[in-house]
């Protein structure tokens, strides 16, 4: 039943359900048919539409449920639009996410960049000298990254607790350690079990054990570190986490690479001692 009052428009709608009934008839020809009826009982005082074509909008009942066929196209426009919109404001939230993560991952590297380029060698200019019979390696530290690491090495230097003591352990594409005061002798059995005598926390950090990275040596104990360092020969990136980097080879690289060449017996020590003449602290 078409919903849309009493007056003209009721009229016109009455006219068109008949009309729509009427077999053969085309559209233009049942339009003029209707005009005329609603004109009639009206008595011309209601004319349907001025033009050849039909305008307005019409709303029909189906059950006790209205459908405005209009309305429903505009929710629907309405339903695309906030869809569109949503998926922009995902979109707009993703790349958001995105920068945030692109920046932590640049703030990490700025912070690794920081560590491994500042350490105390640009800070307070100074550096260690590790003197050998092969030559000399420099270092500079990262006090900011291992405070108390940097504080051992240097105090152990002073003494001339590393004096004498010799590179014991030397694995190619791996590393080269000493510092262990065990080694000052010919018992070659007790190399590598010495230290000074008391242990440090363990000061793990970001900075990769790449090329040239000195690093504290360490039994299983995470703070068991005393006085035997290593220089990484080659990136070893799997001890990152677990050995603390204090330290960094600024000059001397060629003269590593030549101690990790030495003959060595079955535990890497090598045949021929590679000793530390003198470790100190100087002024770059």
């Amino acid at each position: 039943m078409a919903v849309d009052g009493d007056g003209r428009n009721g009229i016109f709608t009455k006219n068109l359900l008949v009309h729509l009934e009427t077999p053969g008839v085309e559209v233009g020809q049942m339009l003029r048919m209707i005009r005329v009826s609603v004109e009639d009982e009206t008595k011309g005082k209601q004319v349907p539409w001025e033009s050849s074509s039909l305008k307005g909008n019409f709303y029909f009942v189906s059950g006790s449920k209205t459908i405005d066929e209009k309305g429903l196209i505009e929710e629907r426009k309405k339903v695309a639009e906030e869809r569109k919109k949503l998926a922009e404001e995902r979109k707009k939230l993703a790349e958001e996410k995105e920068g945030i993560r692109k920046e932590k991952e640049q703030m990490k590297t700025a912070n690794l960049t920081q560590d491994t380029s500042k350490g105390l060698a640009t800070i307070t200019g100074e550096i260690g000298l590790i003197k050998t019979n092969l030559g000399t390696i420099k270092i500079k530290f990262f006090p900011k990254a291992a405070p108390g690491h940097v504080k051992n090495f240097k105090k152990l230097a002073k003494s001339g607790f590393y004096n004498g003591t010799t590179f014991h352990r030397v694995i190619p594409r791996f590393m080269i350690q000493g510092g262990d005061p065990n080694t000052k002798d010919n018992n070659r059995s007790n190399h590598g079990t010495g230290g000074p005598g008391y242990q440090i926390k363990a000061e793990f950090n970001n900075i990769s054990h790449k090329r040239g990275i000195v690093s504290m040596a360490r039994s299983r104990n995470p703070d068991s570190a005393g006085s035997q360092f290593f220089i990484c020969v080659a990136d070893s990136t799997f001890l990152d986490g677990q050995y603390t980097v204090f330290g960094e080879v600024i000059e001397g690289m060629d003269i590593a690479d030549k101690i990790v060449s030495v003959k060595r017996d079955r535990k890497d020590n090598p045949t021929e001692k590679v000793t530390m003449t003198k470790v100190s602290i100087e002024k770059k």
